[in-house]
Parts: C-alpha cells; structure tokens; sequence
C-alpha cells in the first residue's frame, strides 16, 4: 500500500490507511493542547517577541527561557510541534534553525498581550476542565436531568458557588471572562453603533468587571451604562469612565432601562432559565419601549468555516460539563424569543465568534 502523504481534511472511509490516519489524529487531539500549554507556561511567544521581530535562534530561545537548564533537543521537538500547528514559523540557514511568531500567537498567546487569551488556557488547563470532560458520559446517561453540568454530577456544588469560595479560581475565571469579551466588546461597538443609537440609558446585565459597558460608554458617552452584577463583584470592579455598577439579581428584579444588554450570559443557563429572565426582560422593555440586546454565540447547521464550527462546537460541550446552559441555533433563540413575547428580533453577525440579538415587542 502506497504511504498517505497529504491527510488534512481527509475523511474516514476512503481506504484503511487513511482510516486509521484519521482516526489517530482524533485521538491525539489533547497534545495540541498540551503543547500549547508548555509553550504558555515556558513563555516562549513572549520570549521570541522579545527579540524585536527578528528570527530567534534555537540558542538564544532557550537562554530566554525560565530554569536553570533548558534541554535543546527537547526544546527543538516542541519548536517543530508548535510550527506544525502553523503558530511558529520556522526556517534554518547557514547559522541553523531560527523561529518567528506568527500573527496569531503574537497577537492572542502572549501573556502581555492587550488581546492575550492565555487566561482561558489556563482556566481551562487549571480550572478542572479536563476532570469534568471525563465526565461528559455522564451528562449524557444521567438520571439527573439533562441540564445536570458535569460539575454537579458527583454531589459538588456548582461552578459559579465553588468560583464563589475558591478565591484562586474565581479570580481565574474572571480573568478568563475579561479576555474573551475584550474582542467581543470591539465587535459590539464597531460592527452594530445602529443598535445603541438613541438610547438614554443600558443596563448591561451579569458584565463583570464592565469591559463591555465600558467600551459602549466609550463611543456614546451621552448615554447612562450602568453594570448588574453580584455583590461580591461589585464590591471589588474596577473605576471605569462612565460605567456604573449595581448590585442585583437578575432572576429576582432588573433595573428600568431603554435597553438591557446580556453579553455571553444566557448561554450558561438552561432554556427554563433563560425564559424566566427574558420575562422579567419583557416587563422592563415594555414599560420603556425598549429592546434586549443579546451577544452569543450562534451555532449554524451549515457554517462554511469548519475552524469556527469545531470552536462553537468545542464552547457548548464546555457549557454542557461546567454549567447548564447551551450554545444555540438561531432556530431555538427564535423559540425562546417568540415564548418570551419578543416576536420582533434580528441577527447579526460580528466580527468575533458572536452574533448581536436585537429583540423587542
């Protein structure tokens, strides 16, 4: 049998080595990660970024590392690994191997990057992520019901009461929280100004450290943002230029506003908890003729990029194990929309993994 040279994108099925390729490769899935977490915790994006935007030597990356020994030719296997996974490029010449950053790791995997995701690798690595994916069978063959997250399934307390207590983790989720609406709150601001135009006042409801409301306070400063959140977060948010904070609950009451913003938020419930909330939504929009705001991601039967598909997909296996919630189809956003009363809603595609939800009576 002649050697398979080429495998991406091949599908299972058209001969036995390219089966058993296939199928290897989905087994190996975890090392990418794990790579990839090495690298973080090395600091090598940082280290190579250092060196001004010349190639780095393999000799020089090591002496940049951390540690008092660096062994090279396991340095080099990981180097050859990260290139592979198209975040380094390497090359060689008379001097020997060299290495550069590529856009995306310079721009979304160094930690002193204004856009760094690295906190949600390490949410992720060191949060119990990989403990609870064990688990993903359960939440499938539970008698528990079927929004059960697999963080409850062997008598724990839910994440956000564990997040609660755990200063450590809830500081890493936090941490990982701002990072990923960073980008989000740009797409918000630059790809849909239409959505806020007009409005007196927002209440942007479970926003954190106010990342996004600050960014909406930014480009309308003539409009009221004012942030919902938990005591405890909003005890200790940061001073944030037109953004106020508000101690709340948002199953229990919500503030009067023009517009109620939920940014990545509703994903973490479950459709009964998500219509409760859309209710309480649909008294305060009623009695002010305003609208709901949504900002989630949206899960499409045929999505053209298959990176972007696995990481939507990828995100609501994540809500299934660590909360109760879901990433949705545009189809069951539609469905809770319409049991809420909001029969008036469009979509909008922005330039991050989201799309905006604009809703009304």
């Amino acid at each position: 049998m002649a050697r398979a040279t080429e495998t991406t994108g091949v599908l299972a099925g058209e001969d036995d080595l390219h089966c058993l390729i296939f199928v290897r490769n989905c087994i190996s899935g975890m090392v990418d990660t794990m790579v990839l977490y090495c690298a973080v915790k090395l600091q090598i994006f940082d280290a190579i970024y250092r060196h001004g935007g010349r190639p780095v030597s393999l000799p020089e990356l090591a002496a940049a590392l951390p540690g008092k020994v660096v062994r090279q030719p396991n340095l080099r296997r990981v180097m050859r690994y990260l290139t592979h996974m198209r975040l380094i490029n390497g090359g060689c010449n008379e001097a020997g191997e060299f290495y550069t950053l590529t856009l995306a790791a310079s721009s979304y995997l160094r930690v002193e990057s204004e856009k760094s995701l690295v906190p949600l690798l390490k949410l992720n690595m060191e949060g119990g992520l990989t403990e609870l994916l064990c688990a993903l069978d359960a939440c499938v063959t539970g008698e528990r019901g079927s929004d059960m997250p697999a963080v409850e399934l062997p008598e724990r307390e839910s994440f956000y009461s564990m997040a609660s207590k755990d200063l450590a983790l809830g500081k890493m989720f936090d941490d990982a929280m701002t990072a990923m609406v960073r980008r989000t709150a740009e797409a918000v601001v630059e790809g849909c100004p239409a959505v806020f135009e007009g409005l007196k006042t927002m209440v942007d409801v479970g926003g954190g450290e106010g990342v996004v409301a600050a960014a909406i306070a930014r480009a309308f400063p003539a409009m009221r943002c004012v942030v919902l959140e938990q005591a405890h977060v909003v005890e200790k948010a940061p001073a944030r230029e037109g953004v106020e904070f508000v101690a709340g609950d948002m199953f229990v009451s919500l503030p009067q506003a023009d517009a109620l913003l939920f940014t990545r938020i509703l994903h973490n419930w479950s459709d009964e908890k998500v219509l409760e909330i859309l209710k309480l939504c649909r008294e305060v929009v009623s009695k002010n003729n305003g609208k709901v705001i949504i900002v989630e991601i949206v899960i499409s039967d045929f999505e053209d990029d298959r990176i972007l598909e696995k990481v939507k997909l990828a995100q609501d296996i994540k809500m299934m194990v660590r909360f109760e919630g879901k990433e949705r189809t545009k189809n069951e956003w539609k469905n809770l929309l319409s049991k809420a009363n909001f029969n008036n809603y469009s979509f909008t595609p922005l330039m991050a993994l989201e799309h905006l939800i604009e809703a009304s009576l």
